[in-house]
């Protein structure tokens, strides 16, 4: 399912080798360590999504893509801009995705899909899988945040996704559940880093959750291994099937 959103933004013939090299990037930016061999392979991806998107600005075979052309010519953003921001929707379109619809099978039991909106159980999924759980940063300046002294050019890691395991914020951060008062989390980021592919995991979640109450369906695990990571719920696998709810 994660994987149509995909081909139905750069083309059905596309939708693999894309996804391979927005795995890599992936795969750095879900990472708290530092690993050189992980981030110039991030590297690579990303140079490689450019040169993709430079065969296709010719003749591309979507709507997106077509965006993506007018990104490319625009003397204002250009093909760094366009090779960003398709990084930015594969993986906002296919990694949100993947892990949301894992922890919506694993938590979307039967009597939370009757006691919640869809659209809050949408939001709970995403706050508890946030996808993009860290990112580095780079002093420009000496700097100073709260007891801790930066160097220009220190490297810092933030990891993003406590901010939605607040208990200030979220009582029972842990737990899914109505949070009427709370505004929006912070999954797809904030500002000017907020991630483009935002809407598209939103949508492909809600037809998921959808779909699941009106056909009186839940997910039953049968395997789940998860990524040892903090509390957020990052999975290497998870396998199940669909039951009815009386079962």
């Amino acid at each position: 399912m994660a994987r149509e959103a995909v081909a139905d933004l750069a083309g059905r013939d596309n939708a693999d080798h894309l996804l391979g090299m927005a795995a890599a990037v992936m795969h750095e930016l879900a990472a708290p360590e530092v690993d050189m061999v992980r981030i110039d392979l991030a590297l690579e991806a990303v140079d490689g999504l450019r040169d993709w998107l430079a065969g296709e600005i010719h003749r591309p075979s979507s709507r997106f893509l077509a965006g993506l052309a007018d990104v490319w010519s625009d003397e204002h953003l250009g093909p760094d801009y366009a090779a960003a921001l398709l990084a930015q929707f594969i993986t906002g379109s296919y990694e949100p995705i993947l892990t949301a619809l894992c922890v919506a099978g694993e938590l979307a039991t039967a009597p939370l899909m009757a006691g919640l909106p869809v659209r809050s159980v949408r939001e709970e999924v995403l706050r508890l899988a946030t996808p993009f759980r860290f990112a580095s940063r780079y002093a420009r300046r000496p700097v100073t945040v709260g007891p801790h002294h930066l160097g220009t050019g220190d490297r810092v890691t933030v990891c993003l996704g406590t901010a939605n395991l607040d208990p200030r914020r979220y009582p029972e951060p842990l737990d899914v559940a109505e949070r009427r008062e709370i505004p929006r989390s912070f999954s797809f980021g904030f500002g000017k880093h907020y991630c483009p592919g935002a809407p598209i995991a939103r949508t492909v979640i809600d037809a998921l959750l959808k779909t699941m109450l009106g056909l009186g369906v839940r997910f039953e695990v049968e395997e789940m291994q998860r990524e040892p990571e903090l509390p957020m719920l990052r999975y290497r696998q998870l396998k199940g099937h669909l039951v009815r709810h009386d079962r």
